[in-house]
């Protein structure tokens, strides 16, 4: 089996130190293998950016499947913060990729309107995002029957995501 990782970073920075390399170290110690994408950021993340590059990793490890005997019945993506929110908000939208077997969310970003991460918000969506567009991305809003199924937590204590987005 397989998970590909979406570390945090507010669509500012990929913080793979703390959200990808050690998640991807416990689960290959668990048996799973691990890949940590790196995608858009900054002046680059503008939407869909990041959902592309998660796209094209997806694309990869796929292609990549008999070559490094991985379980393509099996895999997840993990992703943590505005990870997270990369992971959930792809899962709204048919990418012509395979769906993974569960998404794990680890103190996500979920909203784009209220409790939002501002700072996810205005590197995803720019400064002066459009309701439509913010209503677009909330996973809150638009999670559908084919959506995979779901692990979410958090800490109650997080002044950084505001807990409600994993509760919403």
């Amino acid at each position: 089996p397989f998970a590909i990782i979406c570390p945090g970073g507010g669509y500012s920075m990929v913080c793979s130190a703390g959200e990808g390399k050690p998640f991807a170290e416990k689960l290959n110690s668990m048996g799973y293998n691990a890949f940590v994408v790196y995608y858009r950021v900054k002046d680059k993340a503008e939407y869909p950016g990041p959902q592309t590059d998660l796209k094209r990793a997806i694309t990869e490890v796929f292609s990549k499947a008999e070559q490094w005997k991985l379980d393509t019945d099996n895999w997840s993506i993990w992703g943590s913060s505005a990870g997270g929110h990369l992971v959930a908000s792809y899962c709204l939208e048919d990418w012509g990729t395979p769906k993974p077997t569960a998404i794990v969310l680890c103190y996500p970003v979920i909203s784009m309107l209220d409790y939002t991460h501002k700072g996810s918000r205005d590197n995803l969506l720019g400064k002066n995002p459009s309701e439509a567009m913010m209503k677009k991305l909330s996973a809150e809003l638009n999670v559908h029957s084919d959506y995979p199924p779901s692990f979410l937590w958090y800490g109650t204590a997080d002044d950084t995501v505001h807990p409600l987005n994993s509760k919403m």
